[in-house]
């Protein structure tokens, strides 16, 4: 399932963005991935995710590119996750090992995993492709995760714990040990396969671009969408 939530000139506004949450969760989307910071706080924002949450949508989003910490100067969607507990914010590590978290990251308790987003080859505007820095990079990777873990049958909170539980050990920015970890995608699977029965699942990636506010840590913006897997 693959919703355009901006204008065809990489625009859009929270309106755009909550309609296409809404018409996504009640068309049976299962997780959603957002690769974009608003400016502000938002009751209605707030409350599209936890009404998303109640029927057991996972929406997982960037923490954002300004490398600072989320609990001293929040960034909206991610300080949601405070209050929405199966909600997932992504902050970006190194893509060579041993992971490191990038230097723009945005981190704080609001964080709770991350993934590689350093070095991404992803799609461009023009038919094409470009390698790209950023927490919009590292929010596919988990929305994906979580998506193929859906195909096991977990759902809602369960999946959030699946994918959070999977973490690598905690990772160190600058002498300071993170609340959060690096996604391990294989950990996953083999946790949940032990709690787990097998369903469908389709996924789709990002596609359009928003300037609201760029999540690459490059000087150019990023490609960013809405990306939705969907149970069949």
């Amino acid at each position: 399932m693959a919703l355009r939530a901006f204008g065809a000139d990489g625009t859009g506004g929270m309106l755009a963005t909550l309609n296409g949450l809404n018409w996504a969760v009640a068309h049976g989307a299962t997780v959603s991935s957002h690769s974009y910071t608003a400016d502000g706080s938002s009751s209605v924002f707030l409350q599209a995710i936890q009404n998303a949450a109640k029927v057991g949508h996972i929406v997982v989003v960037a923490s954002g590119n300004d490398g600072v910490n989320v609990d001293e100067d929040p960034r909206f969607p991610c300080s949601f996750t405070t209050q929405v507990p199966s909600m997932m914010c992504v902050g970006s590590t190194s893509s060579i090992a041993p992971p490191k978290v990038s230097f723009f990251s945005d981190t704080g308790s609001a964080v709770n995993i991350a993934a590689p987003g350093e070095n991404i080859v992803s799609t461009w505007p023009g038919d094409r492709y470009a390698v790209l820095d950023g927490t919009s990079m590292a929010t596919p990777h988990v929305a994906g995760v979580t998506a193929m873990l859906a195909t096991l049958g977990l759902k809602g909170q369960d999946l959030t714990n699946a994918v959070l539980g999977s973490q690598s050990q905690k990772l160190v920015a600058n002498g300071t040990t993170m609340n959060f970890g690096e996604l391990d995608a294989q950990n996953a699977v083999l946790m949940s396969l032990n709690t787990s029965s097998p369903s469908g699942v389709t996924t789709s990636p990002p596609t359009s671009s928003s300037s609201a506010r760029s999540l690459c840590g490059s000087s150019f913006s990023v490609a960013i969408g809405l990306a939705l897997a969907m149970m069949l």
